[in-house]
């Protein structure tokens, strides 16, 4: 009975002892997991633009210089995000400070689906852009232009060619909306609400 009882002791002390590195792994899994998906997005972004340029490299266009632009603008958003992704690294949950300084949702809007538009291009979907008045709020802009950007990279990712996006900006009761509704196949009933979304089939709502 004593050596049992000094098993389970030892075997609850070792499980103390390691309840640390779990949570280090598990908190470094995350961290890969999340810095795969927000890099995603401007290397999408980055291909798509490249091979417009490519298509047109025997006969360059002059309005391909907005191409270029492009790629320029995501090579240093990633800059910016691996910088901030690294910082997240050494920051335990909840510490992250974002900023807060007036935003236009809708600026936040028109900036991320002109840098989405070859991707929607290559795509064959349509954006619609549905902008209302009144959309400003505190908040860190580039934390709502990433968020913004996940959302529609992925409702033209799975919407079928021939399909339609819509991104909407609205305001009401005090509250300020970015909405990106589709027509591909939507979000698993099971994920919605990890994902806070409406629970309407082919729609996705952001911050």
């Amino acid at each position: 009975m004593c050596r049992l009882i000094a098993t389970i002791g030892g075997l609850l002390l070792a499980n103390r002892a390691l309840a640390p590195a779990q949570l280090a792994l598990a908190r470094q899994q995350s961290f890969i997991s999340d810095a795969s998906h927000e890099l995603r997005t401007p290397l999408t972004l980055i291909r798509a633009n490249a091979e417009v340029l490519l298509r047109h490299r025997d006969r360059p266009n002059p309005g391909d210089a907005g191409l270029v632009l492009d790629i320029v603008a995501e090579t240093e958003h990633m800059d910016r995000l691996t910088t901030n992704l690294l910082t997240l690294a050494r920051l335990d949950a909840g510490q992250f400070h974002l900023e807060r300084e007036p935003i236009d949702l809708r600026e936040v809007a028109e900036s991320v689906a002109r840098r989405l538009a070859p991707l929607a291009r290559q795509k064959d979907v349509a954006v619609h852009e549905d902008y209302g008045t009144e959309t400003r709020l505190l908040g860190d802009r580039q934390a709502l232009e990433q968020a913004a950007l996940i959302l529609l990279e992925n409702a033209i990712k799975f919407t079928p060619p021939g399909g339609t996006v819509t991104l909407r900006t609205s305001a009401s009761d005090g509250l300020v909306n970015l909405v990106v509704e589709d027509t591909g196949v939507g979000i698993s009933a099971e994920h919605l609400s990890r994902l806070g979304v409406c629970p309407r089939n082919g729609s996705r709502t952001g911050p």
